[in-house]
């Protein structure tokens, strides 16, 4: 159960570049949402190489994480806590997806509710398992991108069922 509940911390992780300026009238909701559908890929990329310094550099400095089962993690630090875990258990991501359900612009802010899933394994989990919820993020604009200053996100199924 453990490694279950690290699992859906580091899902989180998804689960984000300097001067915060305000979204542009004329950057369409469109034109946003293609922005972060294109940094989502390349988070994904991220995570299937294991990189998790690439995951980190998508997200604020005092990113705010709150996963299912597990304590909120505040800041990049702490979630560096959380990678070196991820890499002492062996982890290993096999598939990553996300899709953007909706999303609305309100200043400097982007809202974005979605849903997703993964497989990965562990050490001691040689089998894939895989996962999948919605999520609910924060995105802030800084520069000519965008970075994610808060994540919560769900399973939309109950684990521990039997």
């Amino acid at each position: 159960m453990r490694h279950f509940n690290l699992f859906i911390c580091i899902i989180l992780q998804f689960s984000a570049l300097i001067s915060i300026s305000p979204v542009n009238a004329q950057d369409s909701l469109k034109e946003v949402k293609n922005k972060l559908e294109a940094i989502n890929e390349a988070r994904v990329q991220a995570a299937l190489d294991g990189d998790y310094e690439a995951l980190l550099k998508f997200l604020t400095d005092d990113v705010i994480i709150d996963p299912p089962f597990e304590p909120i993690i505040k800041g990049k630090k702490a979630l560096r806590k959380r990678d070196e875990i991820s890499r002492k258990i062996g982890l290993k991501y096999h598939s990553v997806s996300g899709t953007i359900e909706d999303m609305w612009i309100v200043g400097d802010k982007i809202y974005e509710r979605g849903v997703w899933g993964m497989s990965i394994t562990t050490n001691d989990l040689k089998q894939p398992i895989a996962s999948y919820g919605s999520y609910f993020q924060i995105w802030r604009k800084q520069g000519d991108s965008y970075l994610i200053e808060y994540v919560i996100s769900n399973l939309d199924y109950d684990p521990y069922a039997k």
